[in-house]
């Protein structure tokens, strides 16, 4: 075996028939089943989009997998802040487009927009869709609350 052949960097290993690769062993959902409430984690409940040559800009957020959220209020904002006169509609529910109005704000710049703790499911959505803003300046959504998740 020449001198540079190492089996810890994905080489083929003698006898097993593909690349040699095996998938590491995995816990099957059914081992988690305490439900534990914790906060929406920024990297979870956070997304960003850039204000297209038209003005709007589109954020679809929603929980991953067997997660609840439970969201207090959603806040927006762009780089212009309060230099932006641009508007944010919020909707909800089951299509990426939402179907229920959840709220609007008329100050798209940099506002928070309640929710009073609305469960969103998985397969739920909030989308948030701004219009008459600058171009090329970027609009960030962050949702606020808490989350049921299985440990």
């Amino acid at each position: 075996m020449p001198r540079w052949f190492s089996w810890s960097a994905g080489s083929w290993i003698p006898g097993v028939s593909g690349p040699g690769i095996r998938r590491p062993p995995v816990a099957p959902v059914t081992h988690f089943q305490q439900v534990r409430r914790i906060a929406i984690r920024p990297g979870e409940g956070t997304k960003t989009a850039i204000v297209s040559a038209a003005g709007t800009a589109k954020i679809t957020l929603g929980p991953e997998a067997l997660i609840t959220w439970y969201v207090d209020y959603v806040s927006i904002s762009t780089t212009a802040g309060a230099n932006d006169i641009s508007t944010c509609a919020v909707t909800l529910g089951p299509a990426t487009n939402g179907i229920v109005p959840g709220g609007q704000s008329y100050v798209g710049g940099g506002d928070t927009i309640s929710l009073g703790g609305r469960a969103i499911r998985p397969g739920e959505y909030i989308t948030l869709q701004w219009s008459g803003g600058v171009t090329g300046n970027l609009a960030i959504a962050t949702v606020n609350g808490v989350q049921d998740v299985l440990t």
